[in-house]
């Protein structure tokens, strides 16, 4: 799923220089732009990557090494998503509202993400750890 995310908000990205109102952007919201876009391309490739590894050492006898590497690779791509996430948030509401909504906007997408995506995890995890200990 996430994969799939990533691949359209990328597509999203590298259709907008080929949009007319695209002319319009002030040059901070063009180098935010081409950062962004930076980002996706990065986001993608990190997201991939583990299907490769896959493909690569499948039926090798390196399940352990896969899972591992897999699993660091993803961390690293969950961090450029949130950062691409919050970033194209920002973006957006700078080009359609400007003004306090381009930092409230994606101040709250990264306090949203941080809570369901690290929080979260990081509380179950807690309280299997204490219920496992009972």
């Amino acid at each position: 799923m996430t994969q799939t995310g990533v691949q359209i908000l990328t597509a999203f990205l590298l259709m907008l220089p080929f949009q007319a109102r695209f002319a319009e952007l002030s040059g901070r919201q063009v180098a935010l732009y081409l950062s962004l876009m930076v980002l996706a391309i990065v986001t993608t490739a990190l997201m991939v990557a583990p299907v490769s590894l896959h493909r690569f050492l499948f039926q090798r006898g390196r399940k352990v090494d896969l899972v591992r590497i897999a699993n660091r690779i993803t961390g690293v791509g969950l961090i450029t998503l949130g950062l691409l996430i919050v970033g194209t948030v920002g973006f957006v509401f700078d080009v359609v509202l400007g003004g306090p909504a381009s930092w409230v906007a994606p101040i709250a997408a990264a306090i949203l993400l941080l809570s369901l995506w690290i929080a979260l995890p990081w509380r179950t995890r807690r309280a299997d750890a204490a219920s496992f200990e009972a």
